[in-house]
């Protein structure tokens, strides 16, 4: 009777310790829709789909690392420095949850407990876009050539437009760095592709044409899209064509590319206009060898033209290392609007505002960039001299909102 009793209470607890593990279904999916799925599912930036159990499977060693020292998901801002709309951050709980069902062998447990399956429509992160434009035909690179390339794009819109998203897809992530949308009200972009047969042409720093118009859009590894706020949007003109730039970074192979671009329509009345605006600084030198090459640039807020930023685009290339950006008020008040402590060339993100920060005329929008220009820095190709180009470019771009006259 003693050794059944010690028999029957082992198997008790055998099953309650069985009955606490992390299941996927149950525990694991909740959290990869929540933080992970975005960038995991097919056709997105993520290497491989975390959609369901079988495509999940085969990583889960490396899951649990990657979670486990917070490299994934990429979350680059400093704490404390900008206070930015759904952080990909998970919490120890998470990170515990996600180390046990590992440990356990990641099973699969009942799929009736899997909530319903998030939904990315032919790889699109926010659903069919209203509208989408093609790159007119396919653009090949040849291995090593670092290209900027702009394509020529018709809307063919009969009237005008607000935008509350814009999603690039970019066809050949091997080649294709980054991308930047201009839009092109006059057409020049089909003139300066000439017969070219993918309507593109060669471009550098901007598109090379005049607008007004307050649409813009970029895209960068490591970027999702994002909808405006309700009554916030970006205008697009009736009969404007678009300007696609893309940036094509040196590869051993080369390859062919036919990006693409969506764009979906405000559904509600609009009250506030979203706008555009770049600090850039062309202009910099950095000494072989230096390690931390400083640059600085800024942008004065005309007085009286009040503006709120709602989100933010750090930008730079190989040789970037860090990042501030911070506004000064009129008072002389500093407010930080982000900062980058480890740059990561193939991972960059827009970072929203959970409310947008006031920018009002008189303000001076700034940013501080360091540079890692010596042999220890791994991205770098040859520690030279060099200038701002492919490798180390910086440019933060912030949209901001204000109120159109009536």
């Amino acid at each position: 009777m003693y050794y059944l009793g010690r028999i029957c209470i082992l198997v008790a607890l055998s099953a309650a310790c069985l009955y606490s593990q992390p299941t996927y279904n149950k525990d694991v999916l909740p959290i990869f829709q929540q933080q992970c799925q975005i960038c995991h599912h097919p056709g997105a930036i993520g290497p491989f789909s975390l959609m369901d159990y079988q495509s999940t499977r085969p990583y889960i060693r490396s899951i649990r690392q990657r979670v486990a020292d917070r490299t994934m998901p990429v979350w680059k801002p400093v704490a404390g420095i900008g206070d930015f709309l759904n952080p990909e951050i998970l919490t120890q709980q998470q990170i515990d949850t996600i180390t046990q069902w590992v440990d356990a062998g990641g099973p699969e447990g009942n799929p009736a407990e899997a909530p319903a399956p998030l939904s990315f429509p032919d790889g699109w992160s926010l659903g069919q876009p209203d509208l989408v434009l093609t790159v007119q035909a396919p653009f090949t690179v040849a291995p090593g050539d670092d290209l900027y390339r702009c394509f020529s794009l018709a809307t063919n819109l009969r009237t005008d437009q607000y935008v509350r998203a814009v999603e690039i897809r970019a066809g050949n992530r091997s080649i294709v760095h980054h991308a930047v949308v201009y839009p092109d009200p006059l057409g020049q972009s089909l003139k300066l592709a000439g017969k070219d047969p993918s309507a593109s042409y060669t471009c550098f720093g901007d598109a090379g044409v005049q607008t007004t118009d307050t649409f813009l859009a970029a895209w960068a590894p490591g970027i999702t899209p994002a909808e405006l706020a309700p009554g916030t949007a970006m205008k697009l003109t009736a009969g404007t064509r678009l300007s696609m730039q893309l940036h094509y970074h040196p590869s051993a192979t080369g390859g062919t590319d036919q990006s693409q671009l969506g764009i979906y329509f405000a559904k509600g009345p609009i009250d506030k206009i979203v706008r555009q605006e770049f600090v850039v600084n062309d202009t910099f030198t950095i000494p072989a060898g230096d390690p931390n090459y400083i640059v600085r640039e800024s942008l004065p807020i005309p007085s009286g033209f009040n503006l709120h930023a709602v989100s933010l685009l750090p930008h730079m290339h190989l040789l970037g290392h860090k990042m501030q950006v911070q506004a000064t008020y009129p008072d002389r008040t500093v407010v930080p609007m982000i900062e980058i402590d480890d740059w990561d060339f193939d991972y960059q993100a827009v970072y929203q505002y959970r409310q947008p920060v006031p920018l009002p005329g008189g303000s001076e929008f700034a940013f501080t960039a360091a540079y890692d220009n010596s042999a220890n820095n791994p991205r770098n190709p040859i520690p030279r001299r060099t200038r701002w180009q492919w490798w180390c470019s910086g440019t933060p771009w912030t949209q901001s909102i204000f109120r159109p006259r009536k």
